[in-house]
């Protein structure tokens, strides 16, 4: 996929390698790749094929050793730490493969961290939860408001992590795993919430094994062995 200076989301060969004992061990070699607005990729690969590194190298939560990466005209890996935090408090909303909620926050208060980093005079208190209840409600979860992490199951977990990443209606969503341990309805609701944002100019990039997935998306990637094996 060629990159253009158009694109809302540049990723220039990027190479990542971790050193593992005396050995070095590729990751990503020379991934390039780039999306327009309002576009919904998905990005196959088994599993230690590296998608998970490339989300969060896109998301600055790790450093490439080699390439860039740019949104909107910014480039995300040479941000300094607080720069990226930011940027992920407003702009990038993250579903983690691990949901990482905080275990003493309910339901709804998990959902509601993220904005409260990001203040300002659409982003009041009482909007913040509105659109926290809203989502919630969407993936099912009008009933566990008030629930504790510990009392959520796997699939419950995973759809209040969907909901906390779209609070703030980032312009970046970079999901690993979304629809992992949820039921058709579920997943159908977690897919939606993310083709919506899309459809509001967002770009999605969604790593997965669902071949469901791939229905919405345009393009596919699939990376195997590090590499950026197919596009479309």
């Amino acid at each position: 996929m060629n990159l253009t200076s158009s694109s809302m989301l540049s990723v220039d060969s990027i190479s990542k390698a971790y050193k593992e004992k005396s050995e070095s061990l590729n990751v990503l070699s020379k991934i390039s790749f780039s999306l327009q607005a309002s576009q919904f990729c998905a990005l196959f690969g088994p599993s230690g094929a590296g998608k998970t590194t490339l989300l969060n190298i896109i998301g600055g939560l790790d450093v490439p050793d080699e390439g860039q990466v740019i949104f909107e005209g910014k480039r995300i890996d040479s941000l300094d730490e607080r720069s990226k935090a930011k940027l992920r408090s407003s702009v990038i909303g993250i579903v983690f493969q691990n949901p990482n909620l905080v275990a003493h926050l309910t339901t709804l208060e998990n959902v509601i961290l993220p904005s409260l980093f990001e203040i300002n005079e659409s982003n009041n208190e009482n909007s913040r939860k509105q659109r926290a209840i809203s989502l919630l409600t969407r993936v099912g979860l009008e009933s566990k408001m008030k629930t504790m992490p510990t009392k959520l199951s796997d699939g419950e977990k995973r759809r209040v992590s969907v909901a906390r990443a779209l609070l703030t209606e980032p312009k970046l969503i970079l999901a690993d795993e979304p629809t992992i341990n949820l039921d058709s309805e579920n997943r159908d609701a977690v897919l939606d919430l993310i083709r919506e944002s899309t459809e509001r100019g967002a770009v999605a990039i969604v790593a997965t094994h669902d071949e469901d997935v791939s229905k919405l998306s345009d393009p596919i990637l699939h990376i195997k062995f590090g590499k950026l094996s197919y596009a479309c």
